[in-house]
């Protein structure tokens, strides 16, 4: 006060800056007194409002910022975008539950196509089988049902066909083309981005329907992103993967069901390595170490020394297991893996419900922590029918 009395006048101090926030705490105050008629709003209760939204959004921003620069950084961009952002959300579990129903402008959308929608083709003994708008015809002169094929592979249209009126119609029809190789009718032409999801998508249905020839597809599930989970039956060493997964020790064992019939199929290239492997020293658990596939339709083997149930953190260490195998191969651009009973769940005791669990819960994790996967396709190859009943149910209550 002066000599006078009179008070010097303060410089208002907002509500905000006196509780140390940022966010406006007098505006949440009569948010909250607008949308509550009939209870009193404590002194506090916009205080706490504001400081949770704060950190919330500190904590969110902060991590949708560094996942949208991995997404670019992969994408071998500079700068971030929308459709990056959407990405980072996509591919982070919490973050998806927590914005699934917010929509980023210019984001796009992550193209999911039913597989009922696709057409189906399998090419037997020579011929293929066309259905829908795309036909995929083989390596020599074969065509449309009704057509009769051209004399020679390079036969072509003259210029007197091209114009007269009476040109047959297996003359009309187009020259042969490489197999894998999709054409497109007149009546029928996606185009862009559109064009190229159908050709990969129904390559990749004839390459997979190719590698399960003999096989019996017990179920399947298809994640978020586009990965999926086969449960299947058949001879594990006759499967056309990337990598087959071997339950072994640290001594890299031979001996179980799956080692003994790898060393068979693999020969003696596949046993000498395997006995390279081991002379180098022991595997620990949960550890894996990666051989050529010889002799068999995969191209590698990735050695698993998987925990038994007796050991200490017995489910902790069979997630590590998973996590590592899945890290070994998306570090070397796999695509596809076929896993069998891991062997602490076949003769280490490990209950097979809870083994079940553990890797189904693992893999999905797994796939929703990364920012991108080389993975598309994991095969569970089992062959008695109490694991079968197991994988199929707990794959059908996996979210």
């Amino acid at each position: 006060m002066t000599a006078r009395g009179i008070r010097k006048k303060q410089k208002a101090v907002s509500r905000s800056a006196k509780a140390g926030v940022l966010f406006p705490v007098g505006r949440m105050q009569r948010y909250l007194k607008k949308g509550t008629h009939n209870f009193r709003i404590g002194a506090g209760a916009p205080v706490y409002m504001a400081a949770v939204i704060e950190y919330l959004a500190g904590t969110y921003v902060a991590e949708i910022l560094e996942l949208s620069g991995n997404a670019a950084r992969d994408n071998k961009k500079i700068r971030i975008v929308p459709r990056h952002i959407l990405l980072a959300i996509a591919n982070d579990e919490e973050l998806h539950l927590l914005l699934k129903h917010v929509t980023i402008p210019a984001g796009g959308v992550l193209p999911k196509i039913h597989p009922e929608l696709l057409s189906q083709q399998k090419r037997r003994g020579g011929k293929a089988i066309q259905q829908g708008s795309t036909s995929t015809v083989s390596g020599a002169s074969t065509s449309r049902s009704g057509a009769q094929p051209p004399t020679t592979k390079k036969a072509k249209l003259t210029n007197a066909q091209n114009s007269h009126p009476d040109t047959t119609t297996a003359a009309r029809k187009p020259a042969a083309v490489p197999a894998n190789k999709v054409t497109k009718t007149v009546d029928s032409k996606p185009k862009g981005v559109k064009a190229r999801i159908l050709k990969d998508a129904e390559n990749v249905n004839m390459a997979a329907a190719e590698n399960l020839a003999g096989f019996s597809v017990l179920s399947e599930k298809k994640l978020f992103l586009g990965q999926k989970m086969t449960v299947l039956q058949g001879d594990i060493t006759k499967i056309n993967a990337d990598a087959i997964i071997h339950p072994t020790n640290s001594t890299y064992y031979m001996g179980g069901e799956v080692g003994s019939a790898l060393e068979k199929a693999g020969g003696k290239d596949f046993t000498e390595e395997v006995k390279e492997l081991a002379a180098k020293g022991t595997l620990t658990i949960s550890a894996v170490a990666m051989s050529r596939g010889w002799n068999l339709p995969a191209k590698s083997v990735i050695h698993l020394n998987s925990p038994s149930w007796g050991c200490h953190n017995a489910q902790k260490l069979l997630e590590k297991s998973v996590q590592n195998i899945f890290a070994t191969a998306d570090k070397n651009h796999m695509r596809s893996l076929a896993i069998p009973l891991l062997a602490g769940t076949v003769n280490g005791g490990f209950p097979k419900h809870t083994a079940a669990q553990i890797i189904l819960r693992t893999i999905s994790n797994y796939f929703a922590s990364v920012m991108s996967s080389s993975l598309k396709q994991i095969y569970f190859v089992l062959y008695d029918k109490e694991s079968i009943d197991i994988y199929l149910n707990e794959l059908a209550k996996l979210d």
